[in-house]
C-alpha cells in the first residue's frame, strides 16, 4: 500500500486496544476524522491489541474532533481494567484544558486511560497511511 502524501492536523488520536474494542470505535468514527494506518500489536496474545490513528482532516479545528470522538466513546460498555489506551495530541495553539473536559466523562465511566500531550508547533505532521481513503477507494473500485 502506497503512504498518502505528508499533511498536517491539529487533532491527532492514538488507540491501542484490543480488536473489538478498537473496531467498535473505528466503526463510531465520526465524519471528518480519519483512521490511519492499523497493524496487529507486537507479541502474539490471544487478545492482539491493535494500535490505529485517528486523524482529523486540515479544516477541523481540535476542540469539534475532540467534542465528535469523545462522543463516539461514550457509547463504550465500561470495560473494566485497562484494555484501551488512549494519547490525545493537540496543536500548541489549542487550550489542553477544553480537549481534556470532552474526555473526562469518558475515562471515569468506561476506565478508559487517555494521556495528553501538546505538540511543538500549531499543527502535527501526519505520515501514515489514511486508511478511511483507501477502503473507500477499494469498495468504489469493487463496483
Amino acid at each position: 500500500m502506497g503512504h498518502a502524501a505528508p499533511r498536517t492536523t491539529k487533532f491527532l488520536v492514538e488507540l491501542i486496544g484490543d480488536l473489538e474494542t478498537v473496531n467498535g470505535i473505528c466503526s463510531r468514527c465520526p465524519e471528518g476524522i480519519s483512521l490511519e494506518e492499523n497493524f496487529v500489536g507486537w507479541e502474539p496474545t490471544s487478545n492482539p491489541l491493535i494500535q490505529v490513528f485517528l486523524v482529523a482532516h486540515q479544516g477541523m479545528e481540535a476542540e469539534t474532533a475532540a467534542l465528535l470522538l469523545a462522543l463516539a466513546l461514550e457509547d463504550l460498555p465500561a470495560i473494566g481494567g485497562t484494555s484501551l489506551w488512549v494519547w490525545v495530541t493537540v496543536g500548541i495553539d489549542v487550550k489542553l484544558t477544553t480537549i481534556k473536559d470532552h474526555f473526562h466523562r469518558i475515562a471515569e465511566c468506561t476506565g478508559v486511560d487517555i494521556r495528553y500531550s501538546t505538540a511543538p508547533g500549531p499543527v502535527i505532521q501526519v505520515h501514515t497511511t489514511n486508511m478511511t481513503t483507501l477502503l473507500k477507494s477499494a469498495a468504489a473500485a469493487s463496483r
